[in-house]
Protein backbone atom coordinates (compact mmCIF):
# COMPACT_ATOMS: atom_id res chain seq x y z
CA UNK A 1 0.00 0.00 0.00
CA UNK A 2 2.84 2.39 0.86
CA UNK A 3 4.47 1.63 -2.49
CA UNK A 4 1.22 2.46 -4.33
CA UNK A 5 0.95 5.78 -2.49
CA UNK A 6 4.52 6.66 -3.41
CA UNK A 7 3.98 5.75 -7.06
CA UNK A 8 0.69 7.70 -7.17
CA UNK A 9 2.37 10.80 -5.75
CA UNK A 10 5.25 10.46 -8.20
CA UNK A 11 2.82 10.14 -11.13
CA UNK A 12 1.07 13.38 -10.16
CA UNK A 13 4.43 15.13 -9.83
CA UNK A 14 5.56 13.91 -13.26
CA UNK A 15 2.31 14.96 -14.93
CA UNK A 16 2.41 18.34 -13.23
CA UNK A 17 5.90 18.94 -14.59
CA UNK A 18 5.87 17.25 -18.00
CA UNK A 19 2.38 16.15 -19.15
CA UNK A 20 0.85 15.07 -21.45
CA UNK A 21 2.51 11.64 -21.30
CA UNK A 22 1.58 8.07 -22.17
CA UNK A 23 1.66 5.43 -19.45
CA UNK A 24 4.86 3.85 -20.78
CA UNK A 25 6.60 7.25 -20.70
CA UNK A 26 5.45 7.83 -17.13
CA UNK A 27 6.79 4.40 -16.13
CA UNK A 28 10.14 5.19 -17.77
CA UNK A 29 10.42 8.51 -15.92
CA UNK A 30 9.56 6.89 -12.59
CA UNK A 31 12.39 4.42 -13.20
CA UNK A 32 14.88 7.28 -13.59
CA UNK A 33 17.45 8.49 -11.05
CA UNK A 34 14.93 10.77 -9.34
CA UNK A 35 12.05 8.28 -9.49
CA UNK A 36 10.72 5.54 -7.21
CA UNK A 37 12.47 2.55 -8.80
CA UNK A 38 11.31 0.09 -11.42
CA UNK A 39 7.59 0.45 -12.15
CA UNK A 40 5.65 -1.63 -14.68
CA UNK A 41 3.40 0.12 -17.15
CA UNK A 42 0.48 -1.99 -15.89
CA UNK A 43 1.05 -0.56 -12.37
CA UNK A 44 0.89 2.96 -13.79
CA UNK A 45 -2.31 2.21 -15.72
CA UNK A 46 -3.89 0.59 -12.67
CA UNK A 47 -3.39 3.78 -10.67
CA UNK A 48 -4.38 6.13 -13.51
CA UNK A 49 -7.65 4.30 -14.06
CA UNK A 50 -8.22 3.60 -10.36
CA UNK A 51 -7.15 5.71 -7.41
CA UNK A 52 -6.05 8.69 -9.54
CA UNK A 53 -9.04 8.67 -11.91
CA UNK A 54 -10.48 11.88 -10.51
CA UNK A 55 -7.17 13.74 -10.60
CA UNK A 56 -6.03 12.96 -14.14
CA UNK A 57 -7.41 13.16 -17.65
CA UNK A 58 -6.67 10.94 -20.66
CA UNK A 59 -7.10 12.24 -24.20
CA UNK A 60 -8.16 10.06 -27.18
CA UNK A 61 -4.48 9.27 -27.86
CA UNK A 62 -3.98 7.85 -24.33
CA UNK A 63 -1.86 10.79 -23.19
CA UNK A 64 -2.37 11.70 -19.55
CA UNK A 65 -2.45 15.13 -17.92
CA UNK A 66 -3.64 16.50 -14.61
CA UNK A 67 -7.40 17.02 -14.75
CA UNK A 68 -8.44 20.67 -15.05
CA UNK A 69 -10.72 22.08 -12.37
CA UNK A 70 -14.25 22.43 -13.81
CA UNK A 71 -15.51 25.97 -13.88
CA UNK A 72 -18.39 27.79 -15.45
CA UNK A 73 -17.38 29.55 -18.59
CA UNK A 74 -14.29 27.35 -19.05
CA UNK A 75 -12.99 27.23 -22.63
CA UNK A 76 -14.13 24.45 -24.94
CA UNK A 77 -11.89 21.36 -24.98
CA UNK A 78 -9.52 20.88 -27.94
CA UNK A 79 -11.23 19.78 -31.14
CA UNK A 80 -10.00 16.17 -31.06
CA UNK A 81 -10.92 15.76 -27.40
CA UNK A 82 -14.35 17.29 -27.93
CA UNK A 83 -15.05 14.88 -30.78
CA UNK A 84 -14.31 11.96 -28.47
CA UNK A 85 -16.50 13.49 -25.76
CA UNK A 86 -19.47 14.00 -28.09
CA UNK A 87 -19.16 10.49 -29.51
CA UNK A 88 -19.14 9.08 -25.97
CA UNK A 89 -22.21 11.15 -25.03
CA UNK A 90 -24.03 10.01 -28.18
CA UNK A 91 -23.46 6.36 -27.27
CA UNK A 92 -24.63 6.97 -23.70
CA UNK A 93 -27.70 8.69 -25.14
CA UNK A 94 -28.39 5.45 -27.04
CA UNK A 95 -27.90 3.23 -23.98
CA UNK A 96 -24.49 1.90 -25.08
CA UNK A 97 -21.11 1.91 -23.33
CA UNK A 98 -19.02 4.78 -24.72
CA UNK A 99 -16.49 3.54 -27.24
CA UNK A 100 -14.05 6.18 -25.97
CA UNK A 101 -13.43 7.68 -22.54
CA UNK A 102 -15.18 4.73 -20.88
CA UNK A 103 -12.92 5.11 -17.86
CA UNK A 104 -14.63 8.45 -17.19
CA UNK A 105 -17.99 6.73 -16.59
CA UNK A 106 -16.71 3.62 -14.80
CA UNK A 107 -17.68 3.09 -11.17
CA UNK A 108 -15.71 0.61 -9.07
CA UNK A 109 -12.66 0.25 -11.29
CA UNK A 110 -10.77 -1.42 -8.45
CA UNK A 111 -13.29 -4.31 -8.57
CA UNK A 112 -12.26 -5.52 -12.02
CA UNK A 113 -9.62 -3.18 -13.44
CA UNK A 114 -6.60 -5.02 -12.07
CA UNK A 115 -7.82 -8.54 -13.05
CA UNK A 116 -8.43 -7.25 -16.58
CA UNK A 117 -4.94 -5.74 -16.70
CA UNK A 118 -3.51 -9.15 -15.82
CA UNK A 119 -4.82 -10.38 -19.19
CA UNK A 120 -4.70 -7.36 -21.51
CA UNK A 121 -1.45 -5.67 -20.50
CA UNK A 122 1.75 -6.01 -22.49
CA UNK A 123 3.20 -7.98 -19.54
CA UNK A 124 0.09 -10.18 -19.22
CA UNK A 125 0.33 -12.89 -16.57
CA UNK A 126 -2.85 -14.70 -17.58
CA UNK A 127 -4.09 -15.96 -20.92
CA UNK A 128 -7.86 -15.74 -20.39
CA UNK A 129 -10.62 -14.97 -17.92
CA UNK A 130 -14.40 -14.79 -17.55
CA UNK A 131 -16.52 -11.70 -17.05
CA UNK A 132 -19.61 -13.12 -15.32
CA UNK A 133 -22.91 -11.38 -14.78
CA UNK A 134 -26.60 -11.37 -15.60
CA UNK A 135 -28.06 -9.16 -18.30
CA UNK A 136 -27.78 -5.49 -17.40
CA UNK A 137 -25.05 -5.97 -14.77
CA UNK A 138 -22.21 -4.49 -16.82
CA UNK A 139 -20.55 -7.30 -18.79
CA UNK A 140 -20.43 -5.32 -22.04
CA UNK A 141 -19.14 -2.31 -20.10
CA UNK A 142 -16.36 -4.46 -18.62
CA UNK A 143 -15.37 -5.67 -22.10
CA UNK A 144 -15.35 -2.09 -23.37
CA UNK A 145 -13.09 -1.17 -20.45
CA UNK A 146 -10.83 -4.13 -21.30
CA UNK A 147 -10.54 -2.76 -24.84
CA UNK A 148 -9.61 0.67 -23.53
CA UNK A 149 -7.02 -0.75 -21.14
CA UNK A 150 -5.50 -2.95 -23.85
CA UNK A 151 -5.12 -0.07 -26.30
CA UNK A 152 -3.62 2.09 -23.55
CA UNK A 153 -1.11 -0.72 -22.90
CA UNK A 154 -0.17 -0.78 -26.59
CA UNK A 155 -1.91 -4.12 -27.19
CA UNK A 156 -3.98 -4.88 -30.29
CA UNK A 157 -7.67 -5.79 -29.83
CA UNK A 158 -10.45 -7.68 -31.65
CA UNK A 159 -14.10 -7.92 -30.57
CA UNK A 160 -16.86 -10.43 -31.32
CA UNK A 161 -20.44 -10.60 -30.09
CA UNK A 162 -21.39 -14.26 -30.40
CA UNK A 163 -24.74 -15.29 -31.87
CA UNK A 164 -26.30 -18.24 -33.73
CA UNK A 165 -25.52 -17.13 -37.30
CA UNK A 166 -22.53 -15.22 -38.69
CA UNK A 167 -20.80 -15.07 -35.30
CA UNK A 168 -21.66 -18.55 -33.99
CA UNK A 169 -18.79 -19.88 -31.90
CA UNK A 170 -19.12 -23.39 -33.35
CA UNK A 171 -18.30 -22.13 -36.85
CA UNK A 172 -14.95 -20.27 -36.81
CA UNK A 173 -14.80 -20.17 -40.62
CA UNK A 174 -17.86 -17.94 -40.50
CA UNK A 175 -17.01 -15.70 -37.55
CA UNK A 176 -13.35 -15.12 -38.49
CA UNK A 177 -14.08 -12.27 -40.96
CA UNK A 178 -16.39 -10.64 -38.39
CA UNK A 179 -13.71 -10.90 -35.70
CA UNK A 180 -10.89 -9.55 -37.88
CA UNK A 181 -13.03 -6.68 -39.15
CA UNK A 182 -12.78 -5.19 -35.63
CA UNK A 183 -8.97 -5.38 -35.31
CA UNK A 184 -7.55 -2.26 -33.67
CA UNK A 185 -3.83 -1.56 -33.49
CA UNK A 186 -2.64 1.28 -31.23
CA UNK A 187 -1.36 4.17 -33.28
CA UNK A 188 -3.25 3.06 -36.40
CA UNK A 189 -6.11 5.27 -37.53
CA UNK A 190 -7.56 2.43 -39.60
CA UNK A 191 -9.81 -0.16 -37.99
CA UNK A 192 -10.19 -3.71 -39.24
CA UNK A 193 -7.63 -6.02 -40.82
CA UNK A 194 -9.04 -5.24 -44.28
CA UNK A 195 -8.37 -1.51 -43.94
CA UNK A 196 -4.93 -2.03 -42.41
CA UNK A 197 -3.91 -4.43 -45.20
CA UNK A 198 -5.28 -2.12 -47.88
CA UNK A 199 -2.86 0.53 -46.64
CA UNK A 200 0.12 -1.77 -46.01
CA UNK A 201 -0.05 -3.48 -49.41
CA UNK A 202 0.43 -0.17 -51.22
CA UNK A 203 3.69 0.66 -49.43
CA UNK A 204 6.87 -1.11 -50.65
CA UNK A 205 8.37 -1.72 -47.18
CA UNK A 206 5.07 -2.73 -45.61
CA UNK A 207 4.36 -5.05 -48.54
CA UNK A 208 7.57 -6.94 -47.79
CA UNK A 209 6.45 -7.33 -44.16
CA UNK A 210 3.11 -8.81 -45.28
CA UNK A 211 4.85 -10.98 -47.87
CA UNK A 212 7.34 -12.44 -45.38
CA UNK A 213 4.55 -13.10 -42.87
CA UNK A 214 2.50 -14.96 -45.49
CA UNK A 215 5.53 -17.00 -46.55
CA UNK A 216 6.08 -18.03 -42.93
CA UNK A 217 2.52 -19.33 -42.47
CA UNK A 218 0.92 -20.13 -45.85
CA UNK A 219 3.50 -22.57 -47.21
CA UNK A 220 1.25 -25.41 -48.31
CA UNK A 221 -0.36 -26.08 -51.68
CA UNK A 222 -3.89 -25.23 -50.61
CA UNK A 223 -5.76 -22.97 -52.98
CA UNK A 224 -5.74 -20.09 -50.48
CA UNK A 225 -2.00 -20.41 -49.86
CA UNK A 226 -1.05 -20.54 -53.53
CA UNK A 227 -3.45 -17.78 -54.56
CA UNK A 228 -2.23 -15.42 -51.81
CA UNK A 229 1.46 -15.97 -52.54
CA UNK A 230 0.85 -15.43 -56.26
CA UNK A 231 -1.06 -12.18 -55.65
CA UNK A 232 1.68 -10.84 -53.36
CA UNK A 233 4.35 -11.70 -55.92
CA UNK A 234 2.38 -9.80 -58.57
CA UNK A 235 2.07 -6.78 -56.26
CA UNK A 236 5.83 -6.80 -55.63
CA UNK A 237 6.52 -6.79 -59.39
CA UNK A 238 4.08 -3.94 -60.05
CA UNK A 239 5.40 -1.80 -57.19
CA UNK A 240 9.00 -2.35 -58.26
CA UNK A 241 8.02 -1.25 -61.78
CA UNK A 242 6.21 1.81 -60.39
CA UNK A 243 3.00 0.63 -62.03
CA UNK A 244 0.47 0.83 -59.19
CA UNK A 245 -2.11 2.08 -61.70
CA UNK A 246 -2.11 -1.28 -63.52
CA UNK A 247 -5.55 -3.00 -63.45
CA UNK A 248 -3.96 -6.08 -61.85
CA UNK A 249 -2.84 -4.06 -58.82
CA UNK A 250 -6.21 -3.53 -57.15
CA UNK A 251 -7.30 -7.04 -58.10
CA UNK A 252 -4.26 -8.53 -56.36
CA UNK A 253 -4.82 -6.32 -53.29
CA UNK A 254 -8.42 -7.53 -53.00
CA UNK A 255 -7.36 -11.19 -53.37
CA UNK A 256 -4.87 -10.86 -50.51
CA UNK A 257 -7.36 -9.03 -48.29
CA UNK A 258 -10.17 -11.52 -48.95
CA UNK A 259 -7.94 -14.51 -48.23
CA UNK A 260 -6.17 -13.19 -45.13
CA UNK A 261 -9.42 -11.90 -43.61
CA UNK A 262 -11.03 -15.34 -44.06
CA UNK A 263 -13.73 -14.16 -46.45
CA UNK A 264 -13.09 -16.98 -48.93
CA UNK A 265 -13.48 -19.91 -46.52
CA UNK A 266 -16.80 -19.14 -44.82
CA UNK A 267 -18.67 -21.73 -46.90
CA UNK A 268 -16.27 -24.58 -46.11
CA UNK A 269 -16.76 -27.09 -43.30
CA UNK A 270 -14.75 -29.78 -41.57
CA UNK A 271 -11.50 -30.02 -39.61
CA UNK A 272 -9.39 -28.83 -42.56
CA UNK A 273 -11.27 -25.54 -42.72
CA UNK A 274 -10.97 -25.05 -38.94
CA UNK A 275 -7.25 -25.74 -39.18
CA UNK A 276 -6.98 -23.03 -41.84
CA UNK A 277 -8.78 -20.61 -39.50
CA UNK A 278 -6.18 -21.25 -36.79
CA UNK A 279 -3.40 -20.81 -39.36
CA UNK A 280 -4.84 -17.42 -40.34
CA UNK A 281 -5.09 -16.43 -36.68
CA UNK A 282 -1.41 -17.29 -36.17
CA UNK A 283 -0.60 -15.24 -39.26
CA UNK A 284 -2.49 -12.24 -37.85
CA UNK A 285 -0.71 -12.61 -34.51
CA UNK A 286 2.67 -12.59 -36.28
CA UNK A 287 1.66 -9.63 -38.45
CA UNK A 288 0.55 -7.62 -35.42
CA UNK A 289 3.74 -8.54 -33.58
CA UNK A 290 5.88 -7.35 -36.49
CA UNK A 291 4.02 -4.05 -36.39
CA UNK A 292 5.29 -3.72 -32.84
CA UNK A 293 2.22 -4.74 -30.80
CA UNK A 294 1.55 -7.66 -28.45
CA UNK A 295 -1.74 -9.50 -28.71
CA UNK A 296 -4.31 -9.32 -30.06
CA UNK A 297 -6.67 -9.48 -27.11
CA UNK A 298 -9.90 -11.22 -28.17
CA UNK A 299 -13.00 -9.80 -26.47
CA UNK A 300 -15.82 -12.34 -26.80
CA UNK A 301 -19.23 -11.06 -25.70
CA UNK A 302 -22.33 -13.19 -25.03
CA UNK A 303 -20.50 -16.52 -24.82
CA UNK A 304 -23.65 -17.83 -23.13
CA UNK A 305 -24.99 -18.12 -26.70
CA UNK A 306 -23.27 -21.53 -26.76
CA UNK A 307 -26.10 -22.69 -24.48
CA UNK A 308 -28.90 -20.28 -25.37
CA UNK A 309 -28.66 -20.08 -29.17
CA UNK A 310 -26.87 -23.11 -30.59
CA UNK A 311 -29.38 -25.76 -31.65
CA UNK A 312 -27.98 -29.10 -30.43
CA UNK A 313 -25.27 -30.86 -28.37
CA UNK A 314 -23.07 -31.35 -31.43
CA UNK A 315 -22.99 -27.59 -32.09
CA UNK A 316 -22.20 -26.90 -28.44
CA UNK A 317 -19.36 -29.43 -28.51
CA UNK A 318 -17.91 -27.74 -31.60
CA UNK A 319 -18.09 -24.35 -29.86
CA UNK A 320 -16.25 -25.73 -26.83
CA UNK A 321 -13.52 -27.02 -29.15
CA UNK A 322 -13.10 -23.58 -30.68
CA UNK A 323 -12.96 -21.91 -27.26
CA UNK A 324 -10.34 -24.43 -26.13
CA UNK A 325 -8.21 -23.48 -29.13
CA UNK A 326 -8.45 -19.75 -28.42
CA UNK A 327 -7.81 -20.12 -24.69
CA UNK A 328 -5.37 -23.01 -24.41
CA UNK A 329 -3.78 -24.08 -27.71
CA UNK A 330 0.02 -23.65 -27.56
CA UNK A 331 -0.02 -22.76 -31.26
CA UNK A 332 -2.18 -19.72 -30.47
CA UNK A 333 -0.15 -18.54 -27.50
CA UNK A 334 0.14 -14.77 -27.71
CA UNK A 335 -3.60 -14.26 -27.99
CA UNK A 336 -5.37 -13.16 -24.81
CA UNK A 337 -9.08 -13.83 -24.33
CA UNK A 338 -11.69 -12.04 -22.20
CA UNK A 339 -15.15 -13.66 -22.36
CA UNK A 340 -18.45 -12.47 -20.95
CA UNK A 341 -20.95 -15.10 -19.82
CA UNK A 342 -24.05 -15.36 -17.64
CA UNK A 343 -23.90 -17.30 -14.34
CA UNK A 344 -26.33 -19.95 -15.65
CA UNK A 345 -24.25 -20.60 -18.77
CA UNK A 346 -21.01 -20.74 -16.79
CA UNK A 347 -22.64 -23.25 -14.44
CA UNK A 348 -23.75 -25.33 -17.43
CA UNK A 349 -20.22 -25.24 -18.87
CA UNK A 350 -18.74 -26.34 -15.57
CA UNK A 351 -21.29 -29.13 -15.49
CA UNK A 352 -20.04 -30.27 -18.90
CA UNK A 353 -16.42 -30.48 -17.75
CA UNK A 354 -16.51 -34.28 -17.14
CA UNK A 355 -17.84 -34.86 -20.66
CA UNK A 356 -15.29 -32.43 -22.11
CA UNK A 357 -12.51 -34.38 -20.43
CA UNK A 358 -13.42 -37.33 -22.63
CA UNK A 359 -13.80 -35.31 -25.84
CA UNK A 360 -11.19 -35.62 -28.56
CA UNK A 361 -10.46 -33.56 -31.63
CA UNK A 362 -8.69 -34.35 -34.87
CA UNK A 363 -6.79 -31.07 -34.54
CA UNK A 364 -3.87 -30.41 -32.21
CA UNK A 365 -5.07 -26.80 -31.97
CA UNK A 366 -8.18 -27.89 -30.02
CA UNK A 367 -7.01 -29.18 -26.60
CA UNK A 368 -10.50 -29.64 -25.16
CA UNK A 369 -9.56 -31.89 -22.25
CA UNK A 370 -6.67 -29.66 -21.16
CA UNK A 371 -8.84 -26.54 -21.27
CA UNK A 372 -11.66 -28.32 -19.39
CA UNK A 373 -9.28 -29.03 -16.51
CA UNK A 374 -8.71 -25.28 -16.03
CA UNK A 375 -12.32 -24.04 -16.21
CA UNK A 376 -13.24 -24.63 -12.57
CA UNK A 377 -10.33 -22.55 -11.25
CA UNK A 378 -10.30 -19.92 -14.01
CA UNK A 379 -10.25 -16.27 -12.88
CA UNK A 380 -13.66 -14.59 -12.86
CA UNK A 381 -14.52 -10.90 -12.85
CA UNK A 382 -17.94 -10.84 -11.19
CA UNK A 383 -20.29 -8.08 -12.33
CA UNK A 384 -23.23 -7.05 -10.15
CA UNK A 385 -25.93 -4.37 -10.08
CA UNK A 386 -24.82 -0.92 -8.98
CA UNK A 387 -25.96 0.04 -5.49
CA UNK A 388 -27.56 3.35 -4.51
CA UNK A 389 -24.38 5.28 -3.77
CA UNK A 390 -22.69 3.85 -6.85
CA UNK A 391 -25.63 4.88 -9.02
CA UNK A 392 -25.37 8.45 -7.80
CA UNK A 393 -21.61 8.37 -8.37
CA UNK A 394 -22.22 7.23 -11.96
CA UNK A 395 -24.68 10.08 -12.53
CA UNK A 396 -22.08 12.57 -11.29
CA UNK A 397 -19.57 11.09 -13.74
CA UNK A 398 -22.10 11.33 -16.59
CA UNK A 399 -22.84 14.97 -15.71
CA UNK A 400 -19.12 15.79 -15.62
CA UNK A 401 -18.54 14.14 -19.00
CA UNK A 402 -21.53 15.96 -20.47
CA UNK A 403 -20.33 19.31 -19.13
CA UNK A 404 -16.88 18.80 -20.62
CA UNK A 405 -18.36 17.84 -23.97
CA UNK A 406 -20.60 20.88 -24.26
CA UNK A 407 -18.29 23.32 -22.50
CA UNK A 408 -20.75 24.00 -19.69
CA UNK A 409 -19.14 22.98 -16.42
CA UNK A 410 -22.01 24.49 -14.39
CA UNK A 411 -24.58 21.89 -15.54
CA UNK A 412 -26.11 19.88 -12.73
CA UNK A 413 -28.92 17.42 -12.16
CA UNK A 414 -31.35 18.63 -9.45
CA UNK A 415 -31.22 16.54 -6.26
CA UNK A 416 -34.83 15.32 -6.48
CA UNK A 417 -34.38 14.43 -10.15
CA UNK A 418 -31.17 12.54 -9.38
CA UNK A 419 -32.90 10.57 -6.62
CA UNK A 420 -35.73 9.61 -8.97
CA UNK A 421 -33.37 8.59 -11.78
CA UNK A 422 -31.08 6.61 -9.45
CA UNK A 423 -33.83 4.26 -8.20
CA UNK A 424 -32.57 0.70 -7.84
CA UNK A 425 -35.41 -0.76 -9.94
CA UNK A 426 -34.37 1.25 -13.02
CA UNK A 427 -31.85 -0.53 -15.30
CA UNK A 428 -28.52 1.30 -15.48
CA UNK A 429 -28.79 1.91 -19.22
CA UNK A 430 -32.21 3.51 -18.78
CA UNK A 431 -30.91 5.54 -15.84
CA UNK A 432 -28.03 6.94 -17.91
CA UNK A 433 -30.31 7.70 -20.87
CA UNK A 434 -32.70 9.59 -18.58
CA UNK A 435 -29.80 11.58 -17.14
CA UNK A 436 -28.67 12.55 -20.65
CA UNK A 437 -32.27 13.54 -21.49
CA UNK A 438 -32.40 15.80 -18.41
CA UNK A 439 -29.07 17.39 -19.30
CA UNK A 440 -30.15 17.86 -22.93
CA UNK A 441 -33.32 19.59 -21.77
CA UNK A 442 -31.41 21.83 -19.35
CA UNK A 443 -28.87 22.79 -22.01
CA UNK A 444 -31.45 23.53 -24.70
CA UNK A 445 -33.74 25.47 -22.35
CA UNK A 446 -30.82 27.65 -21.24
CA UNK A 447 -29.37 28.19 -24.70
CA UNK A 448 -28.91 31.87 -25.59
Amino acid sequence: MERKRRIAGAILNVLGAQGPLKARDIAALLDGPDGVGRVERSEVNSLLYGELAGAVFCDPWFRWTLAPSPAAGAPDPPRGERGALLRAIMRLRSGLPPGELIRDVTVGFEQFGEPLLEVVSAEARRRWLWVRGNYGEGKSHALALARDLALAEGTAVCHLTADSTSAALNYPQRFLPVLLSTLEIPGQARRGLHEILDSELRDPEALQLVKSTVEDHLRRERVLDVETRRALARLAVLIEAGDAAHPDFDTAVQIVIANLCGRTIGHKAGPGARELVYTLLRLVRTFVSRLGCPGPVLLLDEVESVYTKLPNPQARMSARRVLSALCAAPALDGFRVVMSITPDALGALRGDVPAMGAETSSLDEEPVAEWASTIEDAPVVACRPLRGGERRELLVKVRTLYGRGYGEGHLSIPHDTMSAIARSDVPVRIMVRRAIDVLDTHRLNHAP
